[in-house]
């Protein structure tokens, strides 16, 4: 049976760079690059390199940064996070707080509208 071969553009950004990156670094296929790694230290499995390439599985950036060293190109991570102003962290803050709010409200109005009543309560005998 013979599969159709995906491009970089279904493989993801990550997934192109470790294929590219291992076909670069000199191994054909990802089991002798999973067994490469292996010699020099670095815990993954081929079921797992195969999964990155493909893109369909994640990759910690620490998993990322010890296999760009290892196949000896950078991989395509931020290296940082966006640094937001203290007024967009207000901004956040207060957008965050108002829809929770509103979603307490609609839990309780949702709740009161719908909840049964429960019966009436028997006297008691004396």
């Amino acid at each position: 049976m013979l599969y159709a071969m995906k491009s970089d553009v279904d493989r993801g950004p990550i997934g192109a760079w470790a294929r590219n990156a291992r076909l670069a670094a000199g191994y054909p296929t990802a089991k002798s690059a999973v067994e490469a790694a292996h010699a020099a230290g670095i815990p993954v499995t081929l079921g797992h390199v195969q999964g990155i390439e493909a893109g369909w599985d994640r990759a910690g950036r620490d998993l990322l940064t010890r296999l760009g060293e290892f196949y000896g190109s950078d991989p395509p991570v931020a290296t940082s996070a966006p640094t937001l102003s203290p007024e967009q962290l207000d901004a956040i803050r207060e957008a965050v707080a108002a829809g929770v709010a509103q979603g307490i409200a609609r839990a309780f109005d949702a709740r009161a509208v719908s909840a049964p009543q429960p019966p009436p309560r028997r006297p008691r005998r004396q």
